[in-house]
């Protein structure tokens, strides 16, 4: 109603007619509309929010984020890859997260940042987080910026029960717990911590970083031979496993003792326990010093081992007992070889614990009263008499009066020796001359008794030439073979003399020709090469029939009709060989170079490029051409080729991530970093190029990869 019913004037909005006075009935005031208009506003409002608020931002991989996506609010799950780091000064807190697809930047500043620390919810190295947030683009950078502490999501995994043995390239990552002694505490630069640790098993380092510290707290102290038990993370440097502390509180020293490994017997050590840690326990029978320390013979009546104690260690040992001959002790070491003799070396001093010095080992064999137990712990558990038992016979048990100050036990004193001691194993009858290998039986009446010893022959004054050219041979050609005449009274062999050179030849030569060698470096056949040659400078010639790398280098199997044998191939000595991509599967190669053992696999390392000879060049690998898409779990461990176009290009801690795509699927082709550093025209391997690749189909968290053992197994082509 505009007019007015009473006048007919225009009223407008008003309830009264401002013309006549009359009250308008029926209308709608406006007042109203506008407190309605204003709750529905609020109402819409409120429900936006609430549905804004309880809605997931979108799960993307990291493989997925494009261009187009700058500042998208998105949501990431993976693991913790790297980090986490804190800077002080400016508030920031930051990691990487990788899922199977890619890695990424994550970053959270000042506040959010200071209330995960506060929270106690800052993620580790390992564990699983879901996180929500503005993804920012730049042109070569990728990063994700956290908005609010709420929106992280930390899951820490159960840590495994692990031995250090268990510990492999797949387990990148692990978050796992060992149990085992501290072998060492080092600093290699500022911000590093490296705690050596060993099991039974085997030896790693424990890294702890020092943003660890910053976040965490200081370690609580550890000494050398203290026992520990740690959860970390797995990670790897230069392909060499190593566990990552993420929290201080996740190292703790235990009220644990003893040996890293059982006890055995000497008996049981030979060759192929070289490069593993031992146990052994007997008694010292001698002790020879040298330039660089002190070698100990160890006897434990069933067998003597060489115990090799470097000079720094030996000044070491806790002088509370004496280290001398008849001294029971228990070693830790490693197993090495050393011109064919098995040697223990232990690293530490709590690897070598000296008890008293007891009676030789031959005087407990029979006497059940006393046994040679000595344990692992700093100090020497078997008490030292301080009273003095008096000379006693063998076998004697000597019983310590009981008002003995500091006790002796049941310990034999070592006998007062006599003015004129009774000779053992001397040969006191003397045998006659006698030939090579004869045994010479000495007479009943003996009285020294000289067991079945042949004596060396008395030299004549005039022995009888043995193996000597006494017959002057003719000058000769290269390999000719010389037969001196039947009458030669010396004997002279089937040797070629080298031709004399002479500028005025008597007619009747009188002087003996020695022919002078001409030096040959022998090949040995690999069948003849065992560990028992550790050491020696050989040649050897055979065909490759096995590649790998590892980080310091490559190795090629060889082989010959009578074995086999790995040739050790250094990063520098690789790069300098000439020909070296035409040493592949197939190829024949002689080589020159110092046998060597190592976990249990027999070697031959080349002291440059020039002791190695290339005699058939290799063709590369003849692997069977495979389509991507028809690659599956069956195929790990075969070698295959694989042909495609490069979709992207990612670089790790450990080399490459190249994914190629031949239109039936993508695969991941693995470079390590060495293989990637020796690439050929590595440096076109971008996305978009074409690649043809020789490897070994592996498996890495379900994900299938192709990995190639040496850079030229990979090729780049033209189109």
């Amino acid at each position: 109603m505009s007019h007015c019913p009473s006048c007919g004037q225009f009223v407008g909005p008003y309830d009264t007619c401002p013309h006549c006075g009359a009250h308008l009935d029926g209308r709608t005031a406006l007042r109203a509309i506008k407190i309605v208009a204003v709750g529905m506003i609020a109402v819409g409002f409120l429900i936006l929010w609430l549905l804004a608020s309880r809605a997931e931002p979108p799960l993307v991989p990291v493989g997925q984020i494009g261009a187009t996506m700058n500042l998208a609010y998105v949501r990431l799950e993976g693991q913790v890859s790297r980090g986490p780091n804190y800077d002080s000064a400016s508030h920031t807190l930051a990691f990487w997260l990788t899922d199977d697809t890619g890695e990424i930047y994550i970053a959270a500043y000042r506040r959010e940042a200071q209330d995960l620390i506060a929270t106690g919810r800052v993620p580790a190295l390992g564990d699983q987080v879901s996180v929500a947030g503005t993804l920012r683009l730049q042109k070569d950078f990728v990063s994700l910026t956290l908005n609010a502490a709420g929106q992280l999501q930390v899951t820490k995994p159960e840590p495994s029960e692990r031995s250090v043995a268990e510990i492999d390239p797949y387990s990148e990552l692990d978050r796992v717990r060992l149990r085992g002694q501290v072998r060492g505490i080092r600093e290699p630069y500022q911000g590093l911590t490296l705690i050596g640790l060993r099991d039974a098993t085997g030896a790693i380092e424990i890294a702890v970083p020092e943003e660890t510290l910053a976040l965490t707290g200081a370690l609580p102290p550890l000494a050398s031979g203290q026992w520990i038990k740690v959860t970390g993370t797995v990670t790897f440097y230069q392909k060499t496993p190593q566990l990552t502390l993420t929290r201080v509180t996740d190292i703790n020293p235990s009220t644990e003792s003893g040996g890293t490994v059982a006890l055995q017997p000497v008996s049981g050590i030979g060759p192929e326990a070289i490069g593993t840690w031992v146990g052994v326990q007997g008694f010292v029978t001698s002790i020879d010093p040298f330039s660089a320390g002190v070698k100990l013979t160890l006897d434990d009546a069933s067998g003597e081992i060489t115990v090799l104690l470097w000079q720094d260690l030996y000044d070491k040992l806790s002088p509370v007992t004496a280290l001398k001959e008849g001294t029971a002790a228990t070693v830790y070491g490693q197993v090495a070889e050393y011109r064919g003799q098995i040697e223990l070396l232990p690293e530490l001093p709590v690897d070598v614990q000296l008890a008293a010095a007891l009676p030789p080992p031959e005087q407990f064999t029979t006497s059940p009263t006393v046994s040679p137990t000595v344990t692992l712990t700093p100090t020497p558990t078997t008490p030292l008499p301080l009273c003095t038992p008096p000379p006693c016979k063998k076998d004697e048990v000597y019983h310590c009066p009981d008002d003995c100050p500091g006790g002796c036990g049941t310990v034999c004193a070592t006998p007062t020796p006599d003015t004129t001691p009774t000779p053992t194993f001397q040969v006191v009858c003397t045998p006659p001359p006698c030939k090579k290998d004869e045994v010479y039986h000495c007479p009943d009446d003996c009285p020294g008794g000289c067991g079945t010893v042949c004596a060396t022959p008395t030299p004549t004054t005039t022995p009888p030439p043995t193996f000597q050219v006494v017959c002057t041979p003719p000058p000769c050609k290269k390999d000719e073979v010389y037969h001196c005449p039947d009458d030669c009274p010396g004997g002279c062999g089937t040797v070629c003399a080298t031709p004399t050179l002479a500028v005025t030849p008597s007619p009747t030569p009188t002087a003996t020709v020695s022919p002078t060698p001409i030096p040959l470096i022998p090949t040995t056949p690999m069948g003849e090469v065992n560990a028992n040659r550790a050491g020696e400078m050989l040649t050897v010639q055979g065909q490759v029939t096995g590649t790998a790398n590892f980080s310091a280098g490559f190795k090629f199997k060889l082989g010959d009709d009578t074995g086999q044998i790995v040739l050790l191939l250094w990063n520098d000595t690789y790069d300098a060989i000439a020909g070296i991509e035409g040493i592949n599967i197939g190829a024949t190669v002689k080589v020159t170079g110092e046998i060597g053992v190592y976990e249990g696999e027999l070697q031959i390392t080349p002291a440059g490029p020039g002791d190695v000879t290339l005699f058939v060049p290799s063709s590369g690998q003849d692997a069977p051409h495979r389509e991507i898409g028809g690659l599956s779990a069956a195929d790990v461990g075969m070698a295959v080729e694989i042909e495609g176009d490069v979709s992207r290009v990612e670089d790790f801690s450990h080399g490459q991530r190249v994914y190629v795509t031949d239109g039936t699927g993508e695969v991941q082709l693995l470079l390590w970093q060495n293989v990637a550093d020796r690439l050929p025209d590595g440096e076109k391997l971008v996305a978009g190029a074409r690649v043809r690749a020789n490897g070994q189909v592996e498996e890495y968290k379900g994900a299938l990869q192709v990995v190639p053992c040496l850079p030229f197994d990979v090729v780049l082509l033209t189109e």
